[in-house]
């Protein structure tokens, strides 16, 4: 069925008129009559009464037109949708993050965004930086917003990372600990006898902290693993164990924290943080715009 013949029809049964449809479809009127009648072919069944007097909807026409009408209101909807698509002002754009850089990016960057382009949808989800940038690579995510070692960064080929800050990662315990007051600089050896607590391998962190240890000719081995930043910090003001971060996320997601922060001599990796995207692959234009969007907005924490 043409969607030409629908228009014509639809035009006559709200107009009651072939002279007057055929002016509203700018066609000829004879042109407008062979196609509804075409269309009555095709149905089977006559949709208009026709006499000198003008034509009317038979009954199978009355139920037909409101059938028709919605169908080309679809129509219109489902293209005014794809040009929204296509222009980047409606889509569903799924952005990984971690949880320290949540509050940052949606007050500073999502917020904002989203009173310029209210229909596009914002999927935000958490984790380690690991599985998020495997999960750009596989086009499950659109983007992210994470930190990554220096030296992983270097080897990324297919995507690119828009870097926001630096910082290193350092010794992180409660203030009563026996490392937090002592009198000289810290080394890995002075950490063998502490429990640990670690986020689950998944976390750059973790993968930067194991290399670490490795390279010196130690295993680490967490007494305790969590996968959220928030369940590590619970369990080390619970006196569980030490832990490692980069200070600034730690500052960023509980800014008035009582925890002592010590530089460790042997851990000098530095993460660089930022937003991760794919390299080669077009996003979408919803996520093309929310990343320049990011990007644009004074995300340093600084």
């Amino acid at each position: 069925m043409e969607l030409q013949k629908l228009y014509y029809f639809v035009a006559a049964a709200q107009s009651g008129s072939f002279r007057k449809a055929a002016t509203l479809c700018a066609v000829a009127q004879p042109v407008l009559s062979r196609q509804i009648a075409a269309l009555e072919a095709e149905l089977g069944v006559a949709l208009f009464e026709r006499s000198r007097r003008g034509v009317r909807l038979t009954p199978a026409g009355e139920s037909f037109a409101s059938f028709a009408g919605n169908a080309l209101d679809q129509i219109q909807q489902g293209r005014q949708l794809l040009i929204e698509l296509s222009s980047g002002t409606r889509g569903d754009v799924v952005v990984g993050c971690i949880e320290p850089l949540v509050e940052l990016l949606l007050s500073r960057a999502v917020v904002p965004f989203q009173r310029s382009y209210p229909y596009i949808r914002i999927h935000l989800q958490t984790g380690g930086a690991d599985d998020m940038l495997a999960r750009i690579e596989q086009q499950s995510l659109d983007f992210g917003l994470f930190g990554l070692p220096l030296d992983r960064v270097q080897l990324m080929e297919q995507l690119r990372l828009h870097e926001l800050f630096r910082d290193r990662v350092q010794l992180i315990m409660t203030a009563t600990h026996p490392l937090a007051s002592l009198q000289r600089e810290l080394m890995v050896e002075d950490l063998i006898p502490f429990p640990c607590v670690m986020l689950r391998q998944g976390f750059s962190v973790r993968y930067v902290i194991e290399q670490a240890f490795a390279r010196l000719g130690h295993t680490l081995q967490p007494t305790v693993e969590v996968d959220t930043l928030g369940s590590l910090l619970i369990c080390m003001r619970n006196g569980m164990g030490v832990t490692f971060l980069p200070p600034r996320l730690l500052n960023l997601w509980t800014p008035n924290h009582d925890f002592a922060i010590r530089p460790v001599r042997d851990l000098r990796d530095a993460f660089a943080f930022g937003v991760v995207y794919r390299r080669l692959q077009q996003t979408s234009p919803a996520a093309t715009a929310l990343i320049r969007a990011i990007l644009n907005a004074p995300l340093n924490p600084d």
